[in-house]
């Protein structure tokens, strides 16, 4: 409540000179202790929105766990601008405190009702380094019991409460703890960097050890130790060590100069990473080793017999494929399939990044101001497509000495200037896979030509939206790709009443394909358990990400300790796994690949079960007993970027942040992930994602079209 009257200020951190709301609640939530320096306080709101997960995206439904001093996001939810854009805190009641934008220059820190801010509704957010136990009252009441996550950053302050709380992490996760005196208890954290926003910065700590011990008088004592448990993401990776999973024991002892130190107590083993691989760590050796090696042992011989092959079976032959006809969209069999997606990815491959310096640049996804692209012309961006299509660009506009196509679609405007963001390269591979600009679905009662780029028939089953309405009428085509992108704040309704966007249990483009009847998700958002259900060709989402499944990577952990790696795109092209042992190795598929997957679905996705299923793989000609096979990684198929801390991607070059709140180009950063900023298919392990995570997948080709004249 201190800073109503203040001013509201884009970008601004200083209550007398003007504020903007994600500065407002960084400063607010410093002073109750959740971040702990100046350094630890998000400066924008893309990263304030990065640390908690939204709880509902009703305006008139508060979420249960919403309470007084949680989050509630705004913005014009419109394509050039992300729909969390201005964040306000609840104060219960129906009323929120903030900047309001458009509010006047001498009273913008305002309380006002959720329904009278005006923007359009983001959803609502639980701070769940506040606590969860507290249920919507008044007041917050009692201070919670801790939430289930912990990092650094959320540590309490004063040694004895940190000291319980990393006590209580470790009891939760099923460890043991020592209470004794002179005995350390070591917590680490991973990829600790920036509270974990977006990714780990290179060449930096980007991991803390927690010690915790009882010092002689009995009191509770927290050392915080930056020291790498994974210098994988240095960028010189060559030589530098790890310490062994498991073998972190460290007791208090004389140190060279101090009178006490940590010594390593039994067997404190590690590896030099002496080629520069990062990952993974050696085989582990079937026997315990001696305290003196910290060397890695060398694997021991293992004399178990082979396990008999089975004898091959007969290929499973598809449906006869017609992949050089348009496609038809099986609404009214509902049978998911690969199809469209190896269709989408083959106009992928024509626009990744090469070598040469050709290929898709990332355009902007709004955080380094002011953009500047490659060329100006009054539309979204899009890459090159004219090659791939039927249809005829919608005109050409001439800047910077050079004529641009300019494509209508999907009731927008898209200039095909050689770049573009995540959601546009998406949507442009859609555009590509319906070469002609027809969508087409195949109802029960009948065919269904959606025209992409008139932007018609009109929608008849839209709430306040009448297709007979020539203002308020919306096409099928602009409906989808509004609930597509915006998600919650797409603001549109079925005739029903009920959103588009039907809530957080799925993805933004897993509703936007169900209202197509196009498609359907692959299980509930975060749902560990439907990993082991995607496919190359589906449609991902982290949290704010949008992007083509370009490969599914499984990590096999063999009898005895070893891990090993299988990539379900080795099934295009062989019966059996083709198991790596490092995580570097990989080919990725070619558009001929994509190609005999659309045509041989079944066979395909018997060889994945096959694989998911098996008792032992072959490493090096010699079958291995297999103990468990998961799901890894993914190749992220899209428009990519650098974007972190002070950190964004703008026009293909990583830019950095100064103080004055200007952006430089970082010609280092820019060299160092030229491959990546742009379309490109990085593998990104879903641990790294912590459960952000919706997948999708389109609907069986209903045996195809003839084309039309676009």
């Amino acid at each position: 409540m201190n800073f109503l009257g203040a001013p509201y200020k884009a970008g601004g951190s200083d209550s007398a000179t003007g504020i903007d709301g994600a500065h407002l609640i960084g400063i607010a939530l410093k002073r109750v202790g959740v971040f702990k320096s100046d350094d630890e306080v998000p400066d924008d709101a893309v990263h304030l929105s990065a640390l908690w997960h939204i709880s509902g995206a009703d305006a008139e439904k508060v979420p249960e766990e919403i309470r007084p001093g949680d989050l509630v996001w705004f913005g014009k939810g419109d394509h050039d601008n992300d729909p969390m854009q201005h964040p306000f805190v609840y104060l219960g009641g129906e009323r929120v405190l903030g900047p309001v934008p458009d509010g006047s220059a001498d009273s913008s820190v305002q309380v006002i009702a959720v329904k009278d801010v005006p923007e359009k509704f983001a959803g609502w957010m639980h701070v769940d380094d506040l606590g969860v136990t507290s249920t919507q009252t008044p007041h917050p009441g009692n201070a919670p019991a801790p939430g289930a996550k912990i990092t650094a950053a959320l540590l309490p302050v004063l040694p004895a409460d940190q000291y319980n709380s990393l006590q209580a992490l470790v009891k939760r996760a099923g460890g043991s703890w020592e209470d004794a005196k002179g005995k350390v208890n070591l917590v680490g954290v991973k990829s600790l960097v920036d509270r974990c926003l977006v990714s780990p910065r290179p060449d930096e700590w980007n991991d803390t050890l927690f010690a915790a011990f009882l010092d002689d008088d009995g009191h509770k004592c927290v050392l915080d130790l930056r020291a790498s448990l994974n210098p994988g993401t240095d960028a010189n990776r060559a030589e530098t060590w790890q310490l062994w999973e498991g073998s972190w024991k460290f007791k208090l002892g004389a140190g060279d100069s101090a009178d006490k130190a940590l010594q390593p107590d039994g067997k404190v083993k590690g590896w030099e990473d002496l080629g520069g691989m990062g990952a993974p760590r050696p085989l582990d050796p079937t026997t315990p080793g001696k305290v003196e090696d910290v060397q890695p042992a060398t694997p021991q011989p293992d004399d178990t017999p082979f396990p008999e092959k089975k004898a091959p079976r007969d290929p499973i032959a598809s449906a006869p494929t017609d992949i050089t006809k348009p496609f038809v969209f099986d609404a009214a069999g509902k049978k998911l399939s690969l199809k469209f997606g190896m269709r989408m990815m083959k106009a992928l491959l024509a626009w990744e990044l090469k070598e040469d310096g050709s290929g898709c640049i990332f355009s902007s996804n709004g955080v380094v101001q002011p953009y500047q692209p490659s060329a100006q012309v009054a539309a979204q961006e899009w890459p090159d497509l004219k090659e791939l299509m039927k249809a005829a660009p919608a005109k050409q506009v001439t800047a910077n000495g050079k004529d641009w196509d300019i494509w209508s679609a999907f009731g927008m405007q898209w200039g095909a200037t050689g770049a573009t963001n995540a959601c546009g390269s998406q949507f442009a591979a859609i555009f590509a896979a319906c070469a002609d600009g027809k969508l087409r679905v195949k109802k029960s009662d009948g065919v269904l030509e959606v025209d992409l780029v008139a932007n018609t028939p009109k929608a008849p089953n839209l709430k306040d939206h009448p297709a007979d309405d020539p203002e308020k009428a919306l096409g099928y085509a602009e409906a989808f790709a509004r609930c597509w992108i915006q998600a919650s704040s797409c603001g549109l309704n079925g005739s029903d009443g009920k959103p588009l966007f039907g809530g957080i249990d799925s993805s933004a483009p897993a509703w936007a394909m169900k209202y197509l009847g196009i498609g359907a998700a692959l299980g509930k958002w975060g749902d560990k358990a439907s990993l082991a259900n995607i496919r190359i060709g589906d449609g991902g989402q982290w949290m704010a990400h949008n992007w083509l499944v370009g490969d599914v990577r499984y990590q096999v952990s063999l009898k005895g300790g070893v891990k090993v790696y299988v990539d379900q795109g080795c099934f295009a092209k062989s019966v059996d796994a083709v198991a790596m042992k490092d995580e570097s190795s990989g080919d990725k598929l070619s558009k001929e690949d994509c190609d005999w997957i659309e045509t041989n679905e079944d066979e395909f996705e018997q060889r994945v079960k096959d694989f998911l299923a098996a008792k032992s793989v072959d490493i090096d000609g010699e079958s291995k007993d297999v103990d468990k096979i998961e799901p890894y990684a993914a190749r992220v198929f899209s428009a990519n970027a650098v974007s972190y801390g002070d950190y964004g991607t703008s026009a293909g070059k990583v830019y950095k942040k100064q103080a004055d709140g200007s952006w430089m180009v970082d010609e280092g950063q820019t060299q160092a992930t030229r491959s990546t900023l742009g379309v490109s298919r990085g593998f990104v392990t879903f641990a790294a994602e912590n459960g952000n995570w919706g997948f999708a997948r389109w609907y069986d080709n209903a045996g195809g079209a003839e084309w039309s004249n676009g």
